[in-house]
């Protein structure tokens, strides 16, 4: 019923006001006819001449006012106000005397639609109802050249239409109030029955949200959705709280734990750290190195000491995994090769015993490492074995070239089913000849696209910069895997170290 009502006083209403716009658009037309009828006379004289319209308009004012009066010896005129205005805003005439005497945006706008509507479909004159204020105001060109037009502009009453609105008004206002009466009546009961109890589960959900396990006080004898949601959602919030406790528990013993094992991932850090060798010239060999741990703790380890014979002792390892794990393969390497390193002068078989003693406790866990030992005479000449660890390279002072040093044994730590045994290379160093060893993580390092720095623009970066200094070069070869890497994290520890033969004078 509300519904239909509605409808009917929104249809009745409109047609209403569609009825009373067209009845004042009559009633102007009409005058405007009357207005135009009078004027013609006068306008064709005036204008005859072709001269400026608003020259003519001047010298024909009087009978223009003459023409409109409404007879006899009343100085009356047929329209209650009446003024003249020029396209170039000039106000020609106002009547009476108090009429507004300014060129309004509005009056111009409304004027060259007057104009248009005169050029375009012949029509006299363009009204603009105002309805609610019971009134017209129509706009009637006088001349229609296109450079400086005169129009006539007018407000007109509508006694009869501010009646027949106020009849509707009346209406209306009696059918609004049934309205408010009725839909005051019908929402209050939607509002009890379902409004308020869904604003009390919306409010209790905003307080669920901050963590607050509220329940919802909802009494009613009725068994429908609304009780059945409120029955829900206080489930639900229990169900929540016991939860939300429980994980609490749960993350205050994991912060707990965490908090134990980095502060022991420190310690080992600090322990790692000290088992590396301080970077300074080792007898004959000037060296320098970038380490990188992707963890806290690294699988990356090299070492570089002096030997009783006055021979330098170089050493770089990589540990398979990274972590805790690796970091203790690490340590178990420093300490077998510090004990064994003056014991056994040959390189291949100090590895093989290294990875023997490490082989007992790691065969069973699937750990091992790759390992590069090279020991350097006072002479210059070089012994070295490889286990499997990427090549490392000699950089010729003289040439320029690049010399790559192949494995020439196996995993360290794993025990080797072939029975093959690792296996000693010799080669001769010059002053200005430079080691460069390096882990994996370098040329394996990936870009966004899955493609691996590799040995190849590792070995081209050094041959390009071959004159440059040994802290240069580090420094060169870092920049162009960043450039390389473009924004992609390493996903592995790195290890870069450079080691430069000296002539006798310079150690």
């Amino acid at each position: 019923m509300l519904f239909n009502l509605s409808i009917f006083w929104f249809a009745s209403g409109s047609n209403q006001m569609r009825l009373i716009a067209e009845k004042a658009t009559m009633s102007a037309q009409s005058i405007s006819f009357e207005i135009f009828r009078r004027l013609q006379p006068v306008l064709d004289k005036a204008f005859a001449a072709k001269v400026d319209p608003t020259l003519a308009f001047a010298q024909n004012k009087e009978a223009f006012i003459k023409s409109l009066k409404v007879g006899g010896a009343s100085d009356k005129l047929i329209i209650p106000t009446l003024r003249v205005f020029s396209t170039d805003l000039q106000m020609l005439l106002t009547y009476p005397a108090d009429a507004a005497a300014t060129v309004t945006p509005d009056d111009l706008q409304h004027a060259y639609k007057a104009l248009q509507l005169k050029d375009l479909k012949n029509e006299i004159f363009y009204g603009v109802p105002d309805i609610l204020r019971y009134r017209i105001d129509i706009y009637l060109p006088l001349t229609s050249t296109g450079v400086n037009d005169l129009v006539l502009s007018s407000r007109i009453p509508l006694e009869a239409i501010e009646r027949e609105l106020a009849s509707l008004l009346r209406l209306g206002l009696v059918m609004l109030g049934l309205l408010l009466v009725v839909q005051t009546a019908v929402g209050f009961v939607i509002y009890r029955a379902l409004i308020r109890p869904i604003k009390n589960v919306s409010s209790a959900a905003e307080e669920l949200s901050r963590g607050e396990f509220t329940q919802i006080d909802f009494k009613t004898k009725r068994d429908d959705e609304i009780k059945t949601l409120v029955d829900s959602f206080n489930h639900m919030s229990s169900e929540l709280k016991v939860k939300d406790e429980t994980i609490r528990q749960n993350l205050a013993a994991i912060k707990k734990k965490n908090d134990i094992a980095q502060f022991e991932l420190n310690i080992a850090q600090k322990i790692q750290a000290s088992v590396l060798p301080a970077q300074k010239d080792v007898g004959h060999v000037r060296w320098l190195v970038e380490y990188q741990p992707l963890y806290t703790v690294s699988g990356d380890y090299y070492d570089i000491l002096r030997l009783a014979d006055g021979s330098v002792a170089i050493f770089i390892g990589d540990a398979s995994g990274h972590g805790v794990p690796a970091a203790f393969l690490t340590i178990m390497a420093k300490i077998y090769f510090s004990s064994l390193v003056e014991k056994i002068a040959d390189p291949a078989e100090l590895l093989q015993h290294i990875s023997e003693l490490m082989a007992g406790y790691l065969e069973m866990e699937g750990l091992y490492m790759t390992g590069f030992y090279m020991r350097i005479y006072p002479d210059n000449r070089a012994e070295y074995c490889n286990c499997i660890h990427p090549t490392p390279l000699i950089l010729r002072k003289t040439t320029g070239e690049l010399e790559q040093l192949k494995s020439t044994g196996f995993y360290i730590g794993m025990i080797n089913e072939d029975g093959k045994k690792n296996e000693t290379k010799s080669v001769q160093l010059y002053p200005g000849d430079r080691l460069v060893l390096y882990s994996d993580g370098i040329t394996e390092a990936k870009n966004a696209q899955k493609k691996m720095f590799s040995l190849d623009r590792f070995a081209e970066v050094l041959r390009a910069h071959k004159d440059e200094s040994s802290q240069n070069l580090r420094n060169i070869l870092l920049e162009s895997l960043k450039s390389y890497l473009d924004g992609v994290p390493l996903n592995d520890d790195l290890t870069l170290l450079i080691a430069e033969i000296v002539s006798p004078a310079e150690s």
